[in-house]
């Protein structure tokens, strides 16, 4: 026998399968911007260094010459 509190607690099986499936479509949808944030900011870095050592190696050109 089920005491009012366990049976008034119940829930189904659908309610929490859909909560499950929210939370996943969440996390990936998170995942996903923070991958490309991170891919934007590896690009950034990328950039910056190119043009500090294109810098550096024009300095290095011009001693030579």
């Amino acid at each position: 026998m089920t005491t009012s509190i366990e049976h008034s607690c119940h829930i189904g099986p659908l309610p929490v399968r859909a909560a499950g499936f929210v939370a996943v479509v969440v996390t990936i949808r998170i995942n996903t911007a923070a991958l490309r944030q991170s891919a934007k900011a590896r690009e950034q870095k990328t950039g910056a260094d190119n043009r500090t050592q294109c810098w550096t190696r024009y300095i290095w050109a011009e001693d030579l010459r």
